[in-house]
Order: structure tokens, then sequence, then C-alpha cells
């Protein structure tokens, strides 16, 4: 889940193959007839369903809000919004890292496992590169070429 464009949306990927992408705004302003009875509670009932390729396991804003980074690719926040399909999944053709499960995984392909006594505490990616937090006060920061690991993994596929 993600929220994108100034908070205005929430995005939230399902096992279905899709993405769902409620407006915020819209979703308080019907629900606050509800508000007195509910308080706190928003009912986000309409939202736009894209569906994708395959499962998104992960998904991230980017900070302009201009995009939807997953890791089966990268979205275009205005096409989600407008359902347009044509160019949705952009990318320079590689995909994004992740770190989840005890596994380093470039798109949808875990390629490296980080040892389960290791202690994996947190991670964050950025680009090529990947920094780890540890047990112990250890901290493990990856510089991964995306170019040559998809061009591995593709010989490997093959």
């Amino acid at each position: 889940m993600a929220f994108i464009a100034d908070d205005s949306y929430i995005a939230a990927s399902y096992e279905d193959c899709t993405i769902r992408l409620w407006n915020i705004a819209e979703g308080i302003e019907k629900s606050k007839s509800f508000m007195d009875s509910f308080r706190g509670c928003v009912n986000l009932v309409h939202f736009k369903k894209t569906m994708t390729a395959s499962r998104v396991n992960d998904m991230r804003s980017s900070k302009d809000g201009q995009y939807l980074h997953t890791n089966i690719g990268t979205i275009f926040f205005q096409d989600l919004l407008s359902g347009n399909k044509n160019g949705m999944f952009w990318s320079d053709g590689l995909q994004e890292l992740w770190v989840d499960d005890q596994w380093i995984s470039y798109g949808g392909t875990p390629f490296l496992r980080i040892p389960g006594d290791c202690g994996l505490l947190n991670s964050r990616v950025r680009g090529d590169k990947v920094a780890i937090a540890l047990r112990g006060d250890r901290i493990l920061i990856l510089d991964i070429d995306r170019e040559c690991l998809r061009f591995l993994l593709g010989r490997i596929a093959k």
C-alpha cells in the first residue's frame, strides 16, 4: 500500500493481480454522514481498479508523487488514474530491487538470500544501492549493477 500524489490517493495491491486506487478526499466527503457513528473511520468505497501482468508485492510512491514504483515496474500516476494501459508500466528495462523475507529480489526474482542468523532488522533501496540493518549494530551496503544482473538472470532463465 502507498500514499501517492500529495497523499490524496491510496494505492493498494491485491492477490487477484490488481492495483486499486482510492481518492481519499472523495472517500472522506462521502463518509461524513457516518463519521458520528464510526469516529475516525473513512469508507473508501469508490476506487479505480487496474489489472497487472503479475502480482505486485511491494510499492512506493516517488517523492514527487508522479510515479508508483512496484516490484514489477513503474507506473505513471496519471495513467493509473485515467486507466490508460498504453505504456502504463514503463522502465529503462531495469526492474526495481527489493528486500523481503530475507531475500534481495530483482523485479519478482529472488537472487540473494540473507542468512536468518544475521538478524535482518530493516532495509532501504535507492536505485542500485541496498542498505540492510542487521542485528548487532551492523549495516550491510550493497551496490548492485542492475544491468549486469538483468543480463545474468536472463541467461539463467533461458
